[in-house]
């Protein structure tokens, strides 16, 4: 199985399963996610969705409209973006030693703290990345990460809520973090079928590891 070793927190995956879901606006996420989770909604008791972080102690946005400019809006400055870092780095690890500690419990995530590497912008986030990086070693560690990817001509032509040049930045950022960290790449660019197949071949290999 595949996971990223530099986190200070491993998941505990006899407890719960986590597996994370990551790719920019346009790769197609919440497709595969609803078809993977109708796929294999009766191996499991209970199936948490989790959009970016959990909120038990930190209020989400509560409009729940789609985001249609993701950049829209200043980054934080240093103090504050290192306090958000704080808070979250709580948040998540509250949620996993609280509520994500259920025998037979799959926890799925639409994007996780890794975006804030891949798109501080989206995040409001003006820390160095060396400071991101420290912060996410004190996140646990997920079980299974797919990252969702397709060219930039493709996702620029699927949605154009930001820029070309942020963009394949981002692309760049997720592309290189996929490769430190081990994340399963699977292209978006096929039918979802054949996406969804090559999810679920992992993710039945993974199950099985965990025993």
């Amino acid at each position: 199985m595949k996971k990223c070793d530099v986190s200070l927190f491993e998941w505990n995956s006899s407890l719960a399963m986590l597996i994370v879901f990551l790719g920019v606006d346009g790769s197609g996420k919440s497709t595969v996610i609803n078809s993977f989770v109708n796929h294999i909604s009766n191996e499991w008791s209970e199936i948490k969705y989790v959009h970016f972080r959990p909120t038990y102690l930190l209020r989400g946005n509560a409009n729940d409209k789609p985001v249609t400019n993701p950049h829209e809006g200043k980054s934080r400055g240093l103090i504050m973006s290192l306090l958000k870092l704080l808070l979250f780095a709580i948040e998540y690890n509250y949620a996993f030693y609280v509520h994500y500690r259920k025998p037979d419990q799959l926890v799925v995530f639409d994007r996780y703290y890794y975006d804030i590497l891949a798109d501080p912008k989206r995040a409001k986030v003006s820390a160095p990345n060396w400071v991101v990086k420290i912060f996410e070693r004190l996140i646990p560690t997920p079980d299974i990460t797919f990252y969702l990817h397709a060219s930039a001509d493709v996702l620029y032509g699927r949605k154009q809520e930001i820029a070309r040049d942020d963009l394949e930045n981002i692309l760049r950022n997720y592309s290189s973090m996929a490769d430190t960290y081990n994340f399963y790449k699977i292209s978006s660019e096929t039918s979802i079928q054949v996406t969804l197949s090559e999810i679920l071949s992992i993710y039945k290999d993974a199950k099985s590891d965990l025993g």
